[in-house]
């Protein structure tokens, strides 16, 4: 790995302190969506925009160690749109290379939610083409409801009818929602004023089906790297546009995540 030069004169003692500071990249992809019915303002693809082509953080977890945590949005928001929810997740897996995939989109008014885990069934509810995974047409609203299928969010995942086991993330959700302020940088916080909570729920729509297909794939390449595959991906709900927070406040909460899976998948948590 890189390391940061001394910064007065030259050396050659290999142990100085300069000499011994590490920078390590980390490369975190992300997705967001566009609109959809009722959404005509998508949060979560105005975030994306907002961060390309690339953002980066720097933090400092040990006294010699500097994380480079680069932020790589996604080239277009993704329609939402199941077809192309299969399409793009494949093609970032097979093209993209990084350490954490981060995917957003536009949760209820209130907060943000941090999601533990998504189903890979019960998706009923059309997407912008009328269609269900698989692309048959969706059902109508009315029928839906009538058959009691129509999705009341915002639970802890028991509603609506799902049969099959659900996938999680292996990152600790509940740790990166409390993590406190720190005065020296060493480690981040989540600013007081962000309602931030960790959810079962991700909402039976293409926010729950991008994070199910993302732990999928991340799970199909278990064998290419050290790490357990799900402990590098996340799904994070921000609020309708106007609704509590701005873009800005939501892009810094949601770097305040993205350092948080960091610190957390590569073992720098503070005790």
């Amino acid at each position: 790995m890189p390391t940061i030069p001394p910064t007065n004169g030259s050396s050659n003692n290999p142990n100085t302190e300069a000499e011994q500071h590490e920078l390590k990249h980390i490369k975190v992809y992300l997705t967001g969506y566009g609109p959809f019915r009722g959404i005509a303002e998508n949060p979560s693809g105005q975030i994306a925009n907002s961060l390309l082509p690339e953002t980066s953080i720097y933090i400092h977890p040990r006294p010699h160690l500097t994380l480079r945590i680069t932020i790589h949005p996604h080239s277009t928001p993704i329609r939402v749109a199941y077809a192309d929810v299969d399409r793009t997740v494949s093609e970032i897996y097979n093209t993209a290379s990084f350490d954490y995939i981060l995917h957003v989109g536009v949760g209820l008014a209130g907060g943000f939610e941090l999601e533990k885990i998504a189903y890979g069934d019960g998706y009923y509810m059309g997407d912008v083409d009328g269609l269900v995974p698989g692309g048959e047409k969706a059902k109508s609203d009315e029928d839906l409801r009538n058959e009691g299928l129509l999705r009341h969010w915002g639970g802890d995942g028991s509603t609506g009818l799902k049969q099959d086991v659900p996938m999680g993330t292996g990152l600790d959700v509940d740790w990166i929602v409390k993590m406190k302020p720190s005065n020296n940088n060493k480690k981040p916080s989540i600013p007081k004023g962000y309602k931030i909570r960790s959810s079962k729920d991700a909402g039976g729509y293409l926010c729950e089906y991008i994070y199910r297909k993302s732990l999928e794939q991340a799970i199909s390449r278990r064998k290419k790297g050290g790490r357990k595959p799900w402990d590098w991906v996340l799904f994070m709900h921000v609020p309708p546009v106007g609704n509590m927070y701005n873009i800005a406040e939501d892009i810094d909460c949601l770097k305040q995540v993205v350092v948080g899976m960091v610190l957390d998948g590569e073992k720098l948590r503070k005790p």
